[in-house]
């Protein structure tokens, strides 16, 4: 607890006395798909983004997650919020969710979120809270969830991608004053996570995770 009191308030002060960062939006190096006609792209991604709203299934999550990857990174971009919601959607459904569909969602997103940039905080906001309730126990928030090692290690990646995608001073908004409550919160699983998973994997993502919320500050700061 102590470690954490210390984490929140070093970040908080961080970002209250620091400049914003003055940069440019991020860019990918890398160009994945064939497809770059924003047209085209969304005449392709429709169906499967409308059928899986409809029929939130691992294999209709999985048809998506393999049409994404044949649409170009600037064209992906245009389409971010419209591809992600379909996703998202899916975590958002009442009810118990099969393992594999959330850890397909998750994969299917991380795809999304490394080759993009995050550029509105309430997308940052929304994916961040959903994302950290995959990983907790319903029972009890403050635990992990009792699932599958690949669950965990794809929300895990996810929600370092997302970390790394956030662009500009919506980075900083995880660390005002409103937030702490649920970053605590969230800093407290991913510790859980890191110290009393077995899975040696689980244990670096968390981490990573960990890392990423200490580091993207200052790299905001310098970009």
């Amino acid at each position: 607890m102590l470690i954490l009191m210390i984490f929140l308030q070093s970040c908080v002060s961080f970002v209250l006395f620091s400049p914003p960062p003055q940069s440019d939006p991020c860019c990918h190096a890398s160009n994945h798909g064939s497809i770059s006609d924003p047209k085209i792209a969304f005449a392709y991604l429709r169906p499967a983004c409308v059928l899986l709203t409809r029929e939130p299934t691992v294999t209709n999550v999985e048809t998506l997650s393999g049409q994404l990857k044949e649409v170009n990174d600037a064209t992906l971009q245009q389409l971010q919020e419209y591809v992600l919601f379909p996703l998202r959607f899916v975590l958002k459904v009442p009810g118990a969710k099969k393992e594999k569909t959330v850890q397909a969602v998750a994969e299917a997103m991380c795809h999304v979120l490394e080759n993009t940039c995050v550029q509105s905080w309430e997308t940052l906001h929304g994916l961040f809270s959903e994302l950290c309730l995959c990983l907790c126990s319903p029972a009890d928030p403050g635990k992990p969830a009792d699932t599958a090692e690949e669950l965990k290690l794809a929300v895990l990646r996810c929600l370092d991608a997302l970390f790394h995608a956030a662009y500009g001073d919506i980075f900083f908004k995880l660390f005002e004053p409103v937030m702490l409550p649920g970053l605590g919160a969230a800093i407290s699983l991913l510790l859980a996570l890191g110290e009393k998973e077995k899975s040696r994997d689980i244990q670096v993502a968390a981490l990573m995770c960990l890392q990423a919320l200490t580091c993207s500050v200052t790299a905001l700061r310098t970009m």
